[in-house]
């Protein structure tokens, strides 16, 4: 790791190597090593999921009792080992660790446990009709086509950032406690399902659905858990012998293929410039309905982009600022903010403004210096000084937050001010030397 890396990390007070690092759960007992989700019902007139989580975990404190996050849940039982019943405690609210799995005896530490949670979800993430450009809710999104809307599209895709995951599985939402994944579902048989790591298999069955496995052999942080079903097909492309697939509705293919096709640039470019290549085994991006501007970017090997992004040729080449940059952002996040995660809240705008300020860098040699300062300096300029003139003034990185969803998303000081911080870091030291802190390897 570079010294000017160590650097950065020290002036965050909490970054780790993603797949290296699983720390305590703040205020928990336990250290969660894997889940893995089985989803065996989606009711889309109910808008409700039913299925499974079955959590291994490492006990760090002697305890006869573990603590869940869970959103508005109904449990139905806890089997340990999928075999013992478990006594729970839990008032059927949201509030943090409000899932209480009572043990069978006292584990001591380094015990391993495995327990089997049978769940169906009932929050109903609506959409929110005074936003017309999307909003993102918590949970999962269900839509399909209505009376008075039947060009909507059969589709269900999820929200975890930044506590937003517990409403559709049982879990740990803290930051730094890392696990790996699998996702088991089944779904009709002419939807797609797409979700975090690799797809291991598709089993077809006699009825008509199909079951979908996806499995993470890497460890990353619980918000970033997703899962999207739509009527889909894919643009693959290939960096390195790693797939890179966009997936798109079928009536949009031709203009999906051109409005991706600079990612696999994209993915060559940043592992270049960061030293480290591509960490993971594929990478998709999703075009999704009612998802705001930028989107979801930045999932486990995933992002959740608004189908908004999907032109024609002659429209993609026109604002190559705007989607290009949604786009590599997205892909930049893999490295920052997957690859190497913020161990907490507090410090987490250093990720978001690297992905960001690499962003900028690809489409500053891409696109041209006069097009980076006219279309993303010029945005993050007026983003920064319309906070400031607001009354808006607090540090990058904060020792307290009162409330995590205005943190996130109250101001622009994460993403546009802390890039502003990281361009002035590389002015004091010069462009070269400042590239080296983005060695990751």
């Amino acid at each position: 790791m570079s010294k000017f890396f160590t650097f950065l990390l020290l002036l965050s007070f909490g970054v780790s190597k993603a797949q290296t690092t699983n720390l305590i759960a703040s205020g928990n007992e336990v250290d969660v090593m894997h889940t893995v989700l089985n989803l065996y019902d989606f009711n889309w007139q109910k808008k409700q999921v039913k299925g499974s989580a079955t959590i291994s975990l490492v006990v760090l404190r002697p305890t006869d009792s573990i603590r869940l996050d869970a959103g508005f849940l109904t449990i139905n039982s806890i089997k340990l080992n999928n075999n013992l019943p478990l006594q729970f405690t839990y008032d059927g609210g949201d509030k943090p660790l409000g899932l209480i799995v009572h043990l069978n005896k006292i584990y001591s530490v380094n015990s391993e446990i495995t327990f089997m949670i049978d769940y169906h979800t009932n929050y109903i993430n609506e959409s929110d009709p005074n936003n017309l450009g999307g909003s993102y809710g918590k949970g999962i999104r269900f839509f399909q086509p209505t009376k008075s809307n039947p060009v909507k599209r059969k589709q269900l895709w999820s929200n975890g950032e930044p506590e937003g995951n517990k409403y559709w599985y049982p879990c740990i939402e803290s930051l730094n406690d890392l696990r790996t994944t699998e996702l088991i579902a089944t779904v009709e048989g002419n939807l797609t399902l797409i979700s975090n790591g690799k797809l291991i298999e598709t089993k077809p069955s006699s009825n008509g659905t199909k079951t979908y496995h996806y499995k993470s052999e890497t460890a990353y942080p619980n918000y970033l858990t997703t899962i999207i079903v739509g009527e889909y097909v894919s643009v693959l492309r290939l960096h390195n012998q790693i797939p890179f697939i966009t997936f798109c509705y079928p009536d949009e293919k031709e203009a999906a293929i051109a409005s991706s096709n600079r990612l696999v640039d994209m993915a060559a470019y940043f592992s270049e410039y960061i030293g480290t290549a591509y960490p993971y085994p594929n990478y998709s991006q999703v075009m999704v309905q009612d998802c705001p501007f930028p989107g979801l970017t930045g999932q486990h090997t995933v992002s959740t982009i608004s189908d908004n992004f999907i032109d024609d040729e002659r429209t993609h080449n026109d604002f190559l600022y705007l989607w290009d940059g949604v786009e590599s952002e997205a892909l930049a996040a893999q490295w920052f903010g997957n690859l190497v995660a913020s161990e907490n809240w507090n410090h987490v705008w250093l990720t978001k403004a690297l992905a960001h300020f690499i962003e900028g860098k690809y489409a500053a040699q891409k696109n041209g210096n006069d097009e980076y300062l006219m279309w993303y300096q010029s945005f993050d300029m007026r983003a920064t000084l319309g906070d400031w003139s607001a009354g808006i003034h607090h540090p990058v990185a904060v020792e307290k937050i009162e409330d995590l969803n205005s943190f996130l998303t109250g101001d622009n000081y994460l993403r546009s001010r802390g890039t502003f911080v990281l361009r002035l870091l590389e002015m004091e030291i010069g462009a070269e030397t400042f590239k080296k802190v983005f060695s990751i390897s």
